[in-house]
């Protein structure tokens, strides 16, 4: 769906905001569709997410292979195994054929741990911090407290000693955001003069 432009309320500047909602008329009335769209939206999310956190990526860099190899490999029950696999299928994650899965090349290239393209602590840094704090949105906004422990250097310190495998997920997620920050910075700026 593109999102439309729409003139913000109470703007006297003429500045615009994203709406995901089509224009209507009176005659034609808006389909409910964006709102359902939006309200599942975290779906997708949760089934790369859980992916990740599972490296089946990892485990389909050596290969395509079948549900019960997948299942047996990574620990998952049969209820709702297929359906994830089918669901990273729809999302363009992974391939399947003559009833193997493969990684998909987008996700060959940015969400197997083995690659030094990986993207995927985002995700994992999502599954700890982000979805607990975003489901805490609406407490947020009537309290104005803060959802996230903030960070510092006392915390940093506290949480690599007693969770290292927490503190390794916010490394990953940072250096995933920063590596893509560097390369579009290493192309957009001419070095030259330095």
């Amino acid at each position: 769906m593109k999102p439309d432009a729409v003139t913000t309320a109470g703007d006297a500047k003429g500045q615009t905001a994203t709406s995901f909602a089509p224009e209507a008329s009176d005659a034609d009335p808006p389909s409910p569709n964006a709102i359902f769209e939006l309200t599942s939206a975290y779906r997708a999310s949760r089934v790369l997410t859980a992916a990740v956190e599972l490296d089946l990526f990892g485990m389909l860099a050596a290969g395509p292979a079948g549900e019960e190899r997948i299942r047996e490999e990574l620990g998952l029950h049969p209820r709702g195994a297929g359906d994830f696999l089918d669901a990273l299928v729809v999302l363009g994650l992974l391939e399947r054929a003559d009833g193997e899965y493969r990684n998909s090349p987008l996700s060959a290239r940015y969400l197997d741990r083995g690659q030094p393209t990986y993207l995927g602590g985002c995700a994992e840094l999502s599954a700890s911090t982000v979805f607990p704090a975003w489901a805490r949105l609406t407490t947020a906004l009537r309290t104005g407290e803060p959802q996230v422990e903030p960070p510092s250097d006392d915390t940093r310190g506290r949480i690599r000693q007693e969770d290292p495998d927490r503190f390794r997920r916010f490394l990953s997620s940072m250096d995933a955001v920063n590596g893509r920050l560097a390369e579009e910075l290493a192309r957009c700026v001419d070095w030259s003069r330095y």
